[in-house]
């Protein structure tokens, strides 16, 4: 049986939606600014689309089932979309101390009995039923910002239809891998502002799931022969970038990214959170030689440019 849903999303306070946008077999509709957005900083949107479930009302089991279903498909496409907006976007949350969280909103019904007037009442819906634009931008995308003509507005390009479904449509294990970089590319974009070296580090895993399955020769140059041991992780991290945008790689990018992946390797080895007077969650450390984020920076531009490229090219 079909059944829809009506999951609630955030984005950035001032990166709303701008209409109504259908991808596919999913729906974003903008919701009003109100109160609570200016308390928490965020934009809201909800995202609608069907799916197959078993729902009994009066099956507390099955709904539970249901909504974890719909959960799942939300969490993946939401990631999906932070990806391919390069924004900050996550299911709406809320965190009350340790342990205490709620949210998404939602409502799950059978395709067939949903209202949707009652949105407006759950969601504060607005009853403008304006359509969205999709922007054009080049690929790959190398610009620190991809929208720069809208910069305060939640910008979906004009590609994203083409690229969703390519990507709903590859072989499992190639789609398990992209969506587990997105995963790890929102995670990244989500704390950015507060935790850049963690964010870092994120990007660089968005790097190294794409290349989990690939090898290399394993050849110890010290060694004179091929070592079972050497995995030659930095050769994997550059080929990424060599096999998606630039072949061979310029020299400044290969100084940068070798720079990116050791910043990585001090941070999960020594410490996550940075040393010197920058360790720790960057609060108002403005004014500083702040070099992890402006590695961040740049490294968050070729990442996403390279996702997309492979995206494209598989």
């Amino acid at each position: 049986m079909s059944h829809a849903a009506f999951i609630t999303c955030d984005s950035g306070f001032w990166e709303k939606l701008d209409g109504f946008y259908d991808i596919g077999k999913f729906t974003l509709i903008p919701c009003k600014f109100l109160e609570k957005s200016q308390q928490t900083g965020r934009s809201y949107f909800v995202l609608k689309f069907n799916f197959k479930g078993d729902f009994d009302s009066d099956n507390l089991g099955n709904w539970a089932v249901n909504l974890g279903k719909a959960i799942e498909e939300a969490k993946i496409f939401t990631a999906w979309m932070s990806t391919i907006t390069r924004r900050y976007l996550d299911l709406t949350h809320t965190d009350l101390g340790v342990g205490q969280e709620f949210g998404p909103s939602h409502i799950l019904k059978p395709s067939e009995t949903i209202d949707e007037s009652i949105l407006e009442k759950v969601f504060h819906i607005g009853s403008d039923k304006k359509t969205g634009v999709f922007y054009s931008i080049d690929r790959p995308n190398y610009s620190s910002l991809a929208f720069k003509e809208f910069p305060h507005s939640l910008n979906l390009p004009l590609d994203v239809k083409e690229y969703t479904d390519k990507l709903y449509s590859l072989p499992k294990r190639e789609r398990d891998k992209f969506i587990d970089a997105c995963f790890s590319y929102q995670f990244s974009r989500q704390n950015s502002p507060r935790l850049p070296s963690v964010s870092l580090v994120a990007l660089v895993n968005c790097v190294e799931i794409m290349m989990r399955d690939e090898v290399t020769s394993g050849y110890c140059k010290n060694a004179k022969k091929r070592c079972p041991l050497k995995k030659d992780v930095i050769v994997k991290f550059r080929r990424f970038f060599e096999d998606n945008l630039s072949y061979p790689l310029p020299p400044e990018k290969k100084r940068f990214l070798d720079d990116c992946y050791r910043s990585r390797s001090n941070f999960v080895h020594r410490a996550l959170l940075g040393d010197g007077p920058l360790r720790g969650p960057k609060y108002l450390s403005l004014g500083r030689d702040d070099k992890v984020s402006n590695q961040l920076y740049e490294l968050e531009t070729l990442v996403n440019a390279g996702l997309i490229e492979w995206l494209s090219k598989i």
